[in-house]
């Protein structure tokens, strides 16, 4: 066997974004074909791992012979000891397959048939028309695993597959569907599946996969590994353990209470052993031919619609390739065949970020990946939003998104800012701004910026836009800062009434059609209705009117605004109506303008605020 393995030495994250564009462009065969992107594969999961966003290892075969195999990083989060092809992961949900596969070849045992209900195997399954076939294709109904666990147990609880099995007919958990009606990803059917093999066999699961799989292939470091102490395994010692990063440092992110039955996971299994796996699914070696074939032929509903799973692995007839991936805490795999080519993709990380699995498939199928670029604010005064006090911190930057906070030390080429101590906060929040008419000619909002405001919110005093008309403006324009916005009450008169008709109260029948266009700009996106009450166009409306309309917005976690209906003569009256409208409706309710403007009332600012906190009190009791 040959393995490239070459160095290809570290390079910036853009540099790696230039080679790769070009890359894509001259690669003409992609893996299902004659050639693959090895360098480029090689140099984007050398960046990614220098900017800790792989640890793992990757591996290419073709007609079992390796051509690529790479291994980064370590197996637990003290860095000690360093990943190999043979260091065995969780492999999450690729242990379907090898689920899967031990169901088959009880049928071709003639122990049981696909279309055998699972009461006959396991007595007291309280789903009559539950087949096997329904578990294998992710079509029997059942809720997901993790989701009645948490609905129906402690948070100290571990279940066994037979406590599962308990559970289930205990509680009868109402299915989703009809068996055989829908498709439905998730993991109870395949727990199922492993007690079904346990009662059919009268072994243990991990006895039962030692002698029907790895002994036969002769594997050296495969084995079911669940907390319930009879799927321990002696090798579980040289296993990786899922970890994240954290402030700067790596942390445990492996088992968890759930991992008490094999079926959502339990399986291990290193690089090495997966390859020998694949080689012999072309083989009699396990089963015959005939019954392999079933394990990729898509699967079928009630009225014949095929979905795209077969019996522990979907099939893309597309590209032509059977996959599965594998996501559970720390652990993100991936195993790809190419029946054609004969081509093998496996790519096993402990460290929580899928980013290089998704670089991978994207190289192999001809596109560029998106390689994260990484930068790190040093030595900042941070005021994080939260009400925390101030602290001085590092950031880390993954494209537009904060990644960590702490002491952080800079990846290899990483951009680094130094902040000198300088205030580094969140973009403030413009909650009432009329900044958006100057965004067509200056569309870099300079004068927001340098405040730090990186969002603006507009439909202010009663007027507003379309969200559809917002949405291209922006796509066209697009602007240095965000935009969200109300939907403006006297937007909706004049649309509903017309501009001629304002100066007097709404008809049922306009109120009912404003509703109508405010629920669709609920649905949109708005974040509430806003009333301009003391200007005109929204002054003769009336409280039932606005309190209608609010009602909409309440419905859809909204909020209102108000520019109250009057400053000066009548204020207690106009306080008092926004204050029965959120009271009524429990909707968040604003004065967008606090001011008083009668003179001879200006010493009573104090009164109007213990007003306005005696009301927020009131509605906060539970």
């Amino acid at each position: 066997m040959s393995s490239f393995s070459q160095a290809t030495g570290f390079f910036s994250s853009q540099t790696v974004k230039s080679f790769l564009v070009s890359f894509a462009a001259l690669l003409s065969m992609t893996v299902s074909g004659q050639s693959l992107p090895i360098p480029a594969l090689d140099s984007t999961l050398h960046v990614l791992h220098r900017q800790s966003m792989f640890n793992g290892t990757v591996l290419l075969a073709r007609e079992g012979r390796v051509i690529y195999s790479k291994s980064m990083g370590a197996t637990a989060p003290d860095m000690s000891e360093p990943i190999t092809s043979s260091t065995a992961f969780n492999l999450a949900s690729v242990s379907k397959q090898f689920i899967a596969l031990l169901i088959l070849q009880l049928k071709e045992q003639n122990k049981l048939g696909y279309d055998d209900p699972v009461r006959k195997f396991i007595p007291g399954f309280p789903y009559p028309d539950i087949t096997v076939r329904h578990l294998l294709t992710h079509t029997s109904g059942l809720p997901d695993y993790q989701v009645i666990v948490q609905q129906h147990t402690n948070t100290l609880d571990t279940l066994s597959n037979d406590d599962f099995l308990d559970l289930l007919a205990d509680i009868r958990p109402e299915p989703l569907f009809a068996p055989g009606e829908k498709w439905k990803y998730g993991t109870t059917g395949y727990v199922l599946l492993v007690s079904l093999i346990e009662k059919i066999t009268g072994m243990s699961f991990g006895d039962v996969l030692e002698q029907q799989i790895v002994r036969p292939l002769d594997l050296k470091n495969t084995f079911a590994c669940a907390l319930d102490v009879r799927y321990t395994h002696a090798r579980t010692r040289s296993r990786a353990l899922g970890f994240e990063r954290k402030y700067g440092n790596y942390v445990l992110n492996d088992l968890t209470r759930f991992d008490g039955v094999v079926g959502v996971g339990g399986i291990y299994s290193c690089a090495e052993d997966l390859l020998a796996w694949d080689q012999a699914l072309y083989t009699g070696k396990l089963a015959s031919t005939a019954a392999l074939r079933e394990l990729f032929s898509p699967g079928k509903l009630n009225d014949g619609t095929p979905v795209n799973y077969g019996f522990g692995w979907f099939v893309d007839s597309t590209s032509r390739k059977v996959y599965h991936t594998g996501s559970w805490l720390g652990f993100k795999n991936l195993i790809e065949r190419y029946p054609d080519s004969k081509t093998t993709v496996i790519l096993l990380s402990n460290s929580t970020d899928g980013t290089a699995r998704d670089a991978v498939r994207a190289l192999l199928n001809g596109k560029s990946p998106q390689i994260p670029h990484s930068q790190l604010i040093r030595n900042v005064q941070l005021i994080d939003g939260t009400g925390t006090a101030p602290r001085r911190e590092d950031v880390r930057l993954t494209d537009d998104r904060i990644r960590e906070l702490g002491q952080l030390t800079p990846f290899p080429g990483e951009q680094v800012t130094e902040g000198n101590g300088r205030v580094l906060a969140p973009g403030f929040i413009d909650a009432h701004s009329h900044h958006f008419g100057g965004l067509d000619a200056h569309p870099e909002a300079i004068p927001s910026l340098n405040q730090g405001v990186t969002t603006i919110v507009i439909g202010q005093d009663g007027n507003s836009y379309p969200l559809d008309t917002l949405q291209h403006f922006m796509d066209y324009h697009k602007a240095a800062v965000n935009i969200a916005s109300y939907t403006g009450h006297s937007t909706l008169r004049e649309q509903v009434m017309g501009p001629e008709n304002l100066f007097r109260t709404a008809t049922p029948t306009e109120v009912e059609r404003m509703k109508s266009i405010l629920q669709a700009e609920m649905e949109k996106g708005s974040l509430g209705l806003n009333t301009g009450l003391e200007y005109e166009e929204a002054f003769y409306s009336s409280r039932s009117e606005v309190l209608e309309l609010a009602a909409v917005a309440a419905r859809s976690g909204g909020r209102y605004m108000s520019h109250i209906r009057s400053e000066d003569i009548n204020m207690n009256d106009a306080v008092e109506e926004i204050l029965d409208i959120g009271r009524k409706t429990g909707i968040p309710v604003q004065i967008s303008h606090i001011k008083i403007a009668k003179r001879d009332q200006w010493k009573t600012s104090l009164l109007l605020l213990e007003r306005l906190q005696a009301a927020r009190a009131v509605q906060s009791l539970p």
